[in-house]
């Protein structure tokens, strides 16, 4: 019976069937190199010192790994073995020579569909989320004395269900990874789950849960594969201490996974300090060190393919790539900030950093007035938002005290238009900056929003200010009129 029909609809049940049998059939893709690897290491007999070698080569390749696996138990079980998987090299341990080179070959041709050339970069992305999660978890899991193969595999088999999406449904699985991203509604590390079960009509967790069946797991992975959603554990009873650490390790490599990832996953930084502190109590303060080395061991096979295997992100350090993600999407959406003067441009940054976590406009306008706009060089400003039901700029916000105008609302009309610059703004192009005669300040003033104006800015400063030859008042006025924007969440 496939995982979880007894809640679906017959024709949910039978599309979950269907694609069962799909991904079973094609499954994921062979590497080449480990797979030559392994063969001249058996006929040069480099496993007769011990089956723990072969398995340490085998977990160097997901695809073939995780095949060889379900192939040696289905085979046991029709012999009328009953057996569990627990330990997978007690499971290489039941098998001859002779039948590992059988099952080699049977591989090789099962494992003929997908390439590992030419990969999407939603595929590259969760290969590589997959072997930071299951290096994280099992690295851990030797750290706190549990057994490091049952963390790696189900931190692995947590993963199932949407490796075989991302290689047997790649243009949905892209898709889906593409519409996550562009939510900024809701954009937490469920979004992708979410979208490949209403494109498929099927959930991930579903078919992976249904795949594992036939890997007879032993009830402590089920559990720690139920634990992330799927319906696997048909124990009933309550999770043994063993299964509830074997879920938190494999949770918290799968956070340290998306932290690496801020391009992927826009959630990285509260990722991270969910996965930090675990990390630092388990494997002390070089903690990432030991999963950095994990990692190389078990995707350095994938490297040696060529870097377009896993992309870019191949060194653990949260860190430092959300601080990197968080720079480039600056530039992105306001590219004056890197003309700006250093202390504005820090503070621009940081805006820009603490934006990404909180989506209140209210509570980010606050946090421009507060902590950007006093070092900005702009000592009074007045916004105006447009009014269009009575053809009227209404003064929405203050800050300092203008000398230069009075913050109260004007009609917009084509008298008033020829003569006053905050008028005016709505109909020009581009800001501009202008200094009034007999006065020691200058103001600078400009529309808000593209081709639909949403209202104007306008802000006073020292005349000295524009006199300063590493100062363009332009730019500055440029980068706060976008932070603002952005800060209201609205396209610039």
């Amino acid at each position: 019976m496939v995982a979880g029909s007894e809640t679906t609809t017959p024709t949910e049940a039978r599309r979950l069937e269907r694609a069962v049998e799909y991904v079973s059939r094609q499954w994921l893709p062979l590497n080449p190199k480990v797979f030559a690897s392994i063969k001249a290491g058996i006929k040069e007999g480099r496993y007769e010192l011990g089956t723990e070698f072969l398995v340490s080569d085998l977990k160097k390749d997901i695809g073939l790994f995780s095949f060889c696996l379900r192939d040696i138990i289905v085979r046991l079980r029709k012999q009328g073995s009953d057996v569990r998987l627990g330990n997978s090299q007690e499971l290489f341990e039941r098998i001859s020579q002779q039948d590992l080179l059988a099952l080699l070959d049977r591989a090789e041709k099962a494992l003929g569909a997908h390439s590992l050339a030419g990969l999407s970069d939603s595929q590259s992305a969760h290969l590589r989320y997959t072997l930071v999660s299951v290096s994280a978890a099992e690295t851990l899991a030797n750290h706190k004395t549990l057994e490091g193969d049952g963390a790696f595999l189900s931190a692995l088999f947590r993963q199932l269900g949407l490796l075989l999406v991302a290689w047997n449904y790649p243009t949905v699985f892209g898709r889906a990874q593409r519409a996550a991203l562009e939510d900024e509604e809701s954009p937490d590390e469920r979004g992708l789950e979410r979208r490949l079960s209403a494109l498929l009509g099927f959930s991930p967790e579903l078919l992976g849960a249904s795949v594992l069946e036939s890997f007879s797991v032993g009830e402590e992975i089920a559990d720690a594969v139920g634990a992330a959603g799927h319906p696997q554990s048909k124990s009933g009873l309550t999770a043994s201490r063993t299964t509830s650490e074997l879920a938190e390790l494999c949770r918290v490599g799968e956070a340290l996974a998306r932290a690496n990832d801020p391009e992927h996953y826009p959630q990285s930084s509260k990722s991270w300090s969910e996965a930090k502190s675990t990390i630092q109590k388990v494997l002390g303060e070089d903690g990432l060190k030991r999963v950095q080395e994990s990692f190389d061991t078990n995707s350095s096979s994938y490297r040696d393919l060529g870097t377009g295997i896993l992309g870019e992100k191949t060194r653990i350090d949260p860190e430092q790539n959300i601080a990197q993600h968080e720079q480039s999407q600056t530039r992105d959406r306001n590219p004056y900030i890197e003309a700006c003067p250093l202390h504005f441009r820090q503070r621009l940054r940081e805006f820009y950093g603490w934006r990404t976590q909180e989506k209140n406009p209210q509570e980010a306008v606050a946090y421009l007035l507060r902590e950007v706009i006093p070092v900005s060089g702009f000592e009074a400003g007045i916004v105006y938002t447009l009014d269009p039901s009575f053809s009227e700029l209404v003064p929405r916000l203050k800050f300092g005290a203008p000398t230069l105008r009075k913050a109260i609302s004007h009609k917009v009309s084509e008298d008033a238009l020829s003569r006053d610059p905050v008028l005016s703004s709505l109909h020009v192009p581009a800001p501009c900056v202008s200094r009034v005669a007999g006065q020691d300040h200058s103001f600078a003033v400009g529309a808000l929003g593209g081709s639909r104006k949403i209202g104007v800015m306008y802000v006073e400063f020292s005349s000295e200010l524009a006199e300063q030859e590493n100062i363009d008042v332009l730019v500055n006025f440029k980068a706060l009129c976008q932070a603002l924007l952005d800060a209201l969440g609205i396209a610039g």
